[in-house]
């Protein structure tokens, strides 16, 4: 009985060890690194004109 153990347990390690070896493994993945262009700047003047209407209105609360 300790006989058939002993050799069902060195099959499966050498099942397991020719399966490995046969086995295709994974290839490692290939890494593309892309350079993004930078944006070209749209000529807005952001929220400058916000300010510049915020400013005018108080100054007409104020003042007016």
């Amino acid at each position: 009985m300790n006989t058939m153990i002993l050799i069902g347990l060195a099959a499966a390690v050498i099942l397991a060890a020719v399966g490995r070896m046969v086995a295709p493994q994974a290839q490692m993945p290939q890494i593309v690194f892309v350079q993004a262009v930078p944006e070209e700047g749209t000529g807005s003047a952001g929220c400058m004109p916000l300010i510049i209407l915020v400013a005018v209105i108080l100054f007409v609360i104020r003042f007016g």
